[in-house]
């Protein structure tokens, strides 16, 4: 068994991830690995009975197939063009299905939103949209109604390039009043998905979908949210990846933004301007490319600080540096001339991502 036809396999049990090939011997055969995942205690004995059935039935290799005779091209763990920021996160998808040209995601920015965004978000998310792929940022999103649509369209409109991670499987478009978006997403784009052939879409589906959205770019936008939605998902997975993420302040009356606002109280950075947005990821990205870094074992402390808990004030560094604030002004000012750290408001410091 190749590891294309290894990864198909796995991924007909829903939940599996590329997790368990980072210890596993892909020279084994199916019934080997089964007993070695199960000795692991990495799967149960359901999963162990369906992936012998799938094996019987050849199931990944005619998932293969069918991907072929469809036009769809799939990416594995094994193979050198899977994005390599998925390769990080924690339960990265064993393959993708891709149905389009699957990008470089180097520079490329998630957003994300609710289905029942208002008009002004709607606007935003189209705005943002294109704004980012005249900037030639590769746009991501989730291919639902509302803030994710108007990101893609926004992308499109200026003949940008936007991918959508889909929670169904490649071959079902939803919602169905997305059948030309997602037509014309591929013709530049991509749609992607870990699902099989034929999964429809279910509740739990989407948040685990999510995870992707979240890891596979450096940077995540929140238009528009409430407390309880996939995009506070998505974005708690980025911050806990370590993305940076960021929020469109909205109206403290109206319940569809509580989440996004809050999220900028937790620690986002408050999106204000759309040209100022851009302008500052694309010029930091192409400084932390050419610029040479010449910094001091104190700035280097604090710039490791920020790096790895994100954004910090003076005083929350100097409990976890040990730098009195007067040093530690020194060393901010010093970073950000060098364009590795940058403020994100309410006297808070953040790490340029790497």
């Amino acid at each position: 068994m190749n590891g294309r036809e290894l990864c198909a396999w796995l991924n007909g049990f829903e939940g599996l991830s590329a997790d368990l090939l980072r210890e596993l011997d892909p020279g084994l055969n199916e019934k080997e690995i089964i007993e070695t995942l199960r000795e692991q205690d990495k799967i149960t004995e359901h999963c162990a009975e369906r992936l012998k059935n799938l094996s019987n039935d050849g199931w990944g290799r005619r998932q293969l197939e069918l991907a072929e005779e469809s036009g769809v091209s799939v990416t594995t763990w094994y193979d050198e063009d899977y994005p390599p920021r998925l390769r990080d996160i924690d339960e990265p998808p064993l393959l993708l299905y891709v149905k389009g040209r699957l990008p470089d995601f180097e520079r490329s920015c998630s957003v994300v939103g609710t289905r029942r965004c208002t008009a002004y978000g709607m606007k935003v998310s189209e705005m943002l949209g294109a704004g980012l792929a005249r900037a030639e940022n590769i746009v991501v999103s989730g291919g639902a109604r509302g803030i994710d649509g108007g990101a893609h369209g926004g992308a499109l409109s200026v003949s940008g390039v936007t991918v959508a991670v889909l929670g169904t499987g490649i071959d079902v478009v939803w919602p169905p009043e997305h059948d030309e978006l997602f037509a014309n997403i591929v013709k530049d784009g991509a749609l992607i998905s870990e699902y099989p052939f034929g999964t429809t879409g279910r509740s739990w589906r989407f948040p685990r979908r999510n995870r992707i959205i979240a890891g596979i770019s450096g940077k995540l936008v929140v238009v528009e949210s409430p407390m309880k939605g996939g995009a506070m998902i998505t974005a708690r997975k980025a911050m806990e990846m370590g993305r940076e993420v960021w929020a469109v302040p909205g109206r403290i009356d109206e319940r569809v933004c509580e989440g996004s606002n809050r999220l900028i109280l937790d620690g986002a950075s408050p999106l204000v301007s759309i040209e100022d947005f851009v302008d500052h990821i694309s010029t930091f990205g192409q400084l932390e490319l050419f610029s040479p870094v010449n910094i001091t074992p104190d700035e280097k402390k604090v710039l490791d600080c920020l790096r790895d808990q994100g954004d910090l004030t003076l005083d929350q560094l100097s409990a976890r540096t040990g730098l009195t604030v007067v040093q530690l002004m020194q060393c901010t000012a010093e970073l950000q001339l060098q364009s590795l750290i940058y403020p994100t408001g309410g006297g808070r410091w953040r790490a340029v991502p790497k």
